[in-house]
């Protein structure tokens, strides 16, 4: 699991026949990864629901990944969205 934190970043769009080893390569190509969760249905299943989150073990690469990843296209018609988790709640902090 990744833990709630200004640098958790969440990812969609991801096809849902990547393995965890598949998703981690492509995410590892932008710096080393402290936390990683890719949601599936339930723990035996073999795909996933095409999402998940990430930490960075530096903070500085956070921003840095999400633009890379953010519009990539996946093939299949598919492109990934990427964002900081935390984003929507400080917003609705700062708002409130």
């Amino acid at each position: 699991t990744v833990p709630d934190g200004p640098n958790k970043i969440f990812i969609g769009g991801l096809p849902y026949h990547l393995t965890e080893s598949q998703v981690l390569e492509l995410l590892g190509a932008f710096g080393t990864v402290r936390a990683f969760h890719l949601v599936k249905q339930d723990a035996n299943a073999t795909s996933s629901k095409g999402y998940c989150f990430v930490e960075y073990s530096d903070p500085n690469v956070t921003q840095v990944a999400c633009m890379g990843l953010n519009g990539m296209d996946m093939g299949g018609g598919k492109q990934l969205s990427c964002r900081m988790a935390a984003q929507s709640q400080q917003q609705t902090m700062e708002s409130g």
